[in-house]
């Protein structure tokens, strides 16, 4: 069990670098996404099209949230109730 605490730093430095490459990933995706949307969508629909999709981010951030916080709540770990 304490292999897992304390992973080789092979495994850190794959890690790290899988972290910076979704970040590379994530940072031309979501520009490209607005060309593709101004460029494809009817004038009159690149609003609600454009709220589908980057809406969906929101949502799913939202709803993992309050999915993680029932779970808490649910333990039996004093420390998170009183935080208020």
């Amino acid at each position: 069990m304490s292999f897992f605490c304390f992973p080789p730093p092979l495994l850190l430095q794959y890690l790290i670098l899988m972290r910076v490459l979704e970040g590379l990933g994530g940072g031309l995706t979501f520009p490209a996404m607005n060309v593709l949307i101004s460029r494809w969508a009817p004038k009159e629909e690149r609003s609600s099209i454009s709220s589908i999709v980057f809406g969906g981010k929101t949502d799913t951030l939202n709803s993992r949230k309050k999915m993680y916080s029932k779970r808490q709540m649910s333990t039996d770990f004093p420390g998170i109730r009183e935080r208020g």
